[in-house]
């Protein structure tokens, strides 16, 4: 059987902006992004100039909330906040924090 760590990597199971009922969340993150699994990783998908704009915009918001940085890869942070996710959105410590990060619009 292969290990629960692995089985979604690279899977998603849910539109961008629609609630995935925190099913991203059930293997550790790490994996994601170092580690024995690094192979497993699907490449970064590059996104329109404004999405990345907002991208770059959401990490510079967060960049204070250490703890959650040090949890997730940025990237797979900002894009999970950028699509509203509920479960991610609070994750985020600070009200002002995230309230700014809602304000980020394409």
């Amino acid at each position: 059987a292969m290990l629960p760590e692995v089985r979604e990597a690279g899977h998603v199971d849910h539109l961008p902006g629609e609630p995935d009922h925190g099913h991203h969340l059930h293997y550790h993150p790490r994996f994601h992004h170092h580690g024995q699994y690094e192979r497993l990783r699907p490449p970064a998908i590059k996104y329109s100039t404004r999405v990345e704009r907002c991208l770059k915009e959401i990490l510079l918001i967060v960049k204070d909330e250490r703890e959650l940085l040090e949890r997730y890869p940025p990237r797979w942070l900002a894009l999970r906040l950028f699509e509203r996710d509920e479960s991610v959105l609070a994750l985020v410590q600070d009200d002002e924090t995230r309230q700014r990060v809602l304000e980020v619009v394409p």
